[in-house]
């Protein structure tokens, strides 16, 4: 009942725009059902669209992603979370020009700056191929 009852009201306020409103409703559906591939999809596209429309700050948002790795190591086989969490840190150094933070959190998880831009120039590359960009 709790599942339904957060899912509804998270993809209500969800579908009206209000990504921060839903974000509570919508993160309680999918701890309530970890395997319902609707309360992922859900939760994935509101993460998604609250960075396009700063509902959340970059810092805010990265530190939720990592928090959900940490409670939802299955997460961590979503493309679409993958992707926007590199971004983020991407878009981190650039502003930060590599900030301290950033740096010693690549470290503390054994990534390395060249490992980080090669993974970016790698996408980069593809998407210019395939789209002529």
């Amino acid at each position: 009942l709790d599942f339904y009852y957060n899912y509804e009201n998270g993809r209500k306020l969800y579908n009206k725009g209000s990504y921060k409103k839903s974000f509570p409703y919508v993160l309680e559906a999918f701890a309530a059902n970890p395997s319902n591939q609707d309360a992922e999809n859900l939760l994935v596209s509101n993460i998604n669209n609250a960075t396009v429309a700063h509902s959340f700050s970059n810092d805010e948002i990265l530190e939720l992603l990592e928090q959900l790795y940490a409670d939802y190591p299955e997460l961590n086989s979503n493309a679409h979370l993958g992707s926007l969490r590199m971004n983020l840190y991407l878009e981190a150094m650039r502003d930060a020009e590599t900030a301290d933070w950033v740096k010693e959190y690549l470290v503390h998880q054994n990534f390395h700056l060249r490992q980080v831009l090669s993974i970016a120039l790698r996408g980069h590359r593809r998407r210019r191929r395939w789209f002529g960009r």
